[in-house]
C-alpha cells in the first residue's frame, strides 16, 4: 500500500531544495522525477512507492562514479600544491607599505 507524498515532503526528501528548483525539475523530463497524480484541481502528489524507488536510484547513481569522470576530475585539479604555513611576508598584501 502507498500513501500520497505532497510537494513539500518531496522537496525535503530531495535535500530541502527550493520551490523554484523543484519546479524546474518537474518541468525537465530528463530529471526523471516520478509522474505526479492529480488529487484535486489544484493539488498534486506522488505515490510514496514511486518516490522511494526514485530516491534509491539517485543514491545508487551517486555512489558510482565512472572511471572517465574520476580521471577528468583528477586532471582538472592538477598537481597538489604544498600547504604554506606561517604568516605571509609583510609586503605580500600591498597595503600599508
Amino acid at each position: 500500500m502507498f500513501h500520497v507524498i505532497r510537494p513539500t515532503e518531496f522537496r525535503l526528501a530531495l535535500g530541502g531544495i527550493s520551490k523554484s528548483t523543484f519546479r524546474r525539475l518537474l518541468a525537465d523530463p530528463e530529471a526523471g522525477l516520478p509522474k505526479p497524480i492529480q488529487i484535486s484541481p489544484r493539488i498534486i502528489g506522488w505515490r510514496s512507492d514511486e518516490v522511494e524507488a526514485f530516491l534509491e536510484s539517485r543514491e545508487r547513481a551517486a555512489m558510482v562514479e565512472p572511471p572517465e569522470l574520476a580521471a577528468a576530475r583528477a586532471k582538472a585539479a592538477g598537481p597538489e600544491q604544498p600547504r604554506r604555513r606561517g604568516r605571509p611576508p609583510k609586503n605580500a598584501g600591498g597595503f600599508g607599505n
